[in-house]
Formats: structure tokens, sequence, C-alpha cells
């Protein structure tokens, strides 16, 4: 992918797609940074704490640090409008800290997304940047994915935190109605884990951010087997429990979800791309780096009358739809990208 020539020195391009859990951002100032881009993972979470010289706004890893001080939010869904303003201003500050550039990013819509949803999101990407465009997420996975025949024909499913969304690519972004949207996602497991495990332990108390971490590293669906043993302090010794299948029964609802948000893309698409759509399926986000998915999914497709399934994971699910995101920075003329008028939310 070639290097836009007709964008000014100065500019700094950025790919950044705003996560429930994580806001991934790639960023490359020309086309050599281009094929090794500096990337950022931040904690999409904001948090207003008492400072020295009063109150302090901190995000990302720091905000969670330090979640025991004060209200930890997510931007996008804080009740304060100010947070999203916030959290656009520590964003920009990360990516240019001595405001010598200007900033032209490229972000992803939310899948489904609604219309003020949009508008927030499009109020963030103010905050951040000089020029934006916000763009598909299908269309940006497709062009991370970096596969020509993959972004002619496929199906890239995005496992978010709070819903299963799958789209059809076949040469540009999907159409309205395209989308399909299941709600369930990662944030279910989670608290499908903590039903479970405070049925079955009722005096473990663990709290929400380490019980995801036990969900991304342990929860897999079968034909997947592992092991997953958690020491526990009780009455001054210790007891092992293997909590592996609660684990497992925990995240075993999100592959039906996959297959519902599959189905339904391959209900509403042409007969005559089914098949193509179907040998080119790519699974995407954080879900997708659950252990076991694939193959199960894989499966299920095959037995359901659809022989040329192919499912694949990328190297970096997380960071796929970013990855695009920074391509097309760099593909955009100068005229293709939306100045901002205002940079606040009402």
């Amino acid at each position: 992918m070639a290097f836009n020539a007709s964008i000014p020195s100065g500019v700094l391009r950025v790919g950044l797609d705003f996560g429930s859990h994580t806001t991934v951002i790639k960023v490359a100032r020309d086309d050599v940074g281009l094929e090794q881009p500096a990337t950022l993972r931040i904690p999409s979470r904001i948090a207003r704490v008492r400072g020295k010289r009063g109150p302090e706004v901190v995000i990302g890893a720091e905000a969670i640090a330090r979640r025991h001080e004060a209200k930890l939010v997510h931007p996008l869904l804080a009740d304060d409008p100010r947070s999203l303003v916030d959290f656009g201003k520590e964003i920009r500050s990360l990516l240019d800290p001595h405001g010598e550039n200007e900033l032209w990013g490229v972000v992803t819509s939310a899948h489904g997304g609604t219309t003020e949803g949009l508008q927030h999101l499009r109020a963030f990407a103010h905050q951040v940047f000089d020029r934006t465009r916000i763009l598909s997420p299908a269309l940006l996975m497709a062009t991370g994915f970096g596969s020509r025949d993959a972004a002619r024909s496929s199906i890239w499913i995005d496992i978010g935190a709070t819903s299963v969304r799958a789209a059809p690519v076949y040469g540009g972004s999907p159409r309205p109605g395209e989308t399909m949207v299941v709600p369930g996602g990662g944030n279910a497991v989670t608290a499908r884990l903590k039903e479970i495990l405070s049925r079955r332990l009722p005096d473990l108390c663990l709290s929400d951010t380490t019980l995801d971490e036990m969900k991304e590293d342990l929860a897999h669906v079968s034909p997947a087997s592992m092991g997953a043993c958690l020491r526990i302090a009780f009455g001054g010794d210790y007891e092992t429990v293997d909590i592996a299948p609660f684990l497992r029964r925990a995240a075993e609802p999100l592959a039906g979800e996959v297959l519902s948000a599959l189905h339904r893309v391959l209900e509403m698409s042409p007969s005559d791309l089914v098949e193509d759509l179907c040998a080119h399926i790519v699974l995407a986000g954080g879900g997708a780096r659950l252990v076991g998915l694939a193959d199960r999914l894989s499966e299920e497709a095959r037995r359901e009358s659809f022989p040329t399934a192919s499912i694949v994971v990328p190297e970096d699910p997380t960071a796929l739809a970013a990855r695009g995101a920074l391509h097309w920075a760099h593909l955009l003329d100068e005229e293709e990208w939306e100045t901002p008028v205002f940079s606040y939310v009402a």
C-alpha cells in the first residue's frame, strides 16, 4: 500500500480502534513506518482522582490501578460527557506530547451503532485529531488482514465485549442492514463466570478485573481442554480447586452467538456468493483468542452444510481494525478528510 504524497509534511497519521475494553492505536508518519508502526494499547477507562492540586484525570492502566480511589468508567458510557472530552485530550497528549504535529486519524465506527453513539464517537475523534475519518470496522479489518482474496469476498466476525458482530465484505464496506449484531460477547462470559463461581464457591470474592484476567488467560470451549487450578487460602491453609469446567461452561454460549451471527449474514447474502464468503471467515476482537473457538466453529459450520467453511484467526486479532485504519490514513486524499468544527460533547 503506497504512501499518499498529497498529504502535507508535519502530519502524523493514526489508526484508532476505540474498543469497549482497550483502545488500540497505530501510528506511522510515512510509508517506511507503515511497515512497522508504533502501537499503543490503552484500557478504555477514565477516573477522576484526588491529586496534589485538586481533582486529576487519569486514564488507561493508571485509572485501573487507582480504581479504589474513584469511580472507573468507559468514556463513551459515562454519564458526564466531560469524560469523553478528557479521554480524548489525554489520548492526544500521548500521541503528540509537545504539540509539534497535526494528527490525522481514521477511527473505526461501531458495527450497528446508534446515531447518538456515532455522534459521541465523532466528538471524541474531533477532540483527538485535526482531521478525521470514521470508517466501517469490517472494511478496516479486511484491509488490516492484507489478503486480497479476503478483501474481495469474506465474512468478518468481531467478538467484542458487549456483542458479536458479523458483516460481509465483497468489494467495499458492508451495505446498510448487512451487519448482524448478536448481544453477548466477552462481558457476558465474565458475568456467567462470576455467577458460576459465586454459586459453587460462595466464600470466594473476586473483582471484575480479576475475573476478566482469568477469562482471557484460561477460558476455552470444547473440543479444547485445559487445566485451570485456583489456589485458595482458607482457614490458614490452602485448597486447590480446578475451575476449568466453570470457565468452559461460561464460555460455551459464545460459540453459539458467533454461529448465530454467521447464519444471519449468510441468510442475507446473495446465494451465488455464499460459497466464496464461507471460504474466508475471519475472527477478530478479544474473543477471537478464546482457545478452541476457531476449531469449534469450523466443525459446526461444516456440519451445517457449509463444506467450504474456513475460519482463521489473525496473528493479533485485537489490532486488526487499528492496522487497517492506519493503512487508510495513508491512502486517503487530502480532500477526503473531515475537518472538525466542534470538539466538545453537548
